[in-house]
């Protein structure tokens, strides 16, 4: 017995690399925004346990800052998951492209503040933080 020719699959030649592409950035997404959705738990605790409210308030600075972060990155998030999803048009390509630099070096400069934040709250040394990268939501 033989099989007709056009009922055998047919064997593609080039892979599809979207689902590939999105569980990579996925994954590089939960990675990245880790980060201020656990940082927050140290400076809850140290504000918790602060003897005095000059303590306190070097806390609620580092507080203030993981706060900040959780609130961008889950923005950051949701705006490049789209622009991964639609990404079959020009402009969301060069959407892709800027959100994904204006993130890493957001995550650079936010992760070397919320640091240095939780290190001041935790040694209780004066420290101002530049309101560019933490809003004041926590008094």
């Amino acid at each position: 017995m033989t099989t007709h020719t056009s009922a055998m699959p047919i064997p593609t030649t080039t892979q599809d690399t979207s689902a590939a592409l999105f569980s990579h950035a996925s994954h590089t997404l939960c990675l990245l925004t880790g980060f201020p959705y656990l940082a927050w738990i140290p400076a809850l605790c140290l504000r918790a346990t602060a003897k005095n409210a000059h303590n306190r308030a070097h806390a609620t600075t580092a507080l203030n800052f993981t706060l900040t972060q959780l609130m961008v990155w889950s923005v950051w998030a949701v705006l490049i998951v789209g622009a991964l999803v639609t990404s079959s048009s020009t402009f969301a390509v060069v959407a892709l492209v800027v959100l994904s630099l204006s993130g890493l070096l957001y995550f650079a400069l936010g992760v070397y503040a919320t640091c240095r934040a939780l290190f001041h709250a935790y040694r209780i040394e004066p420290f101002r933080y530049p309101a560019y990268l933490a809003f004041r939501m926590v008094k």
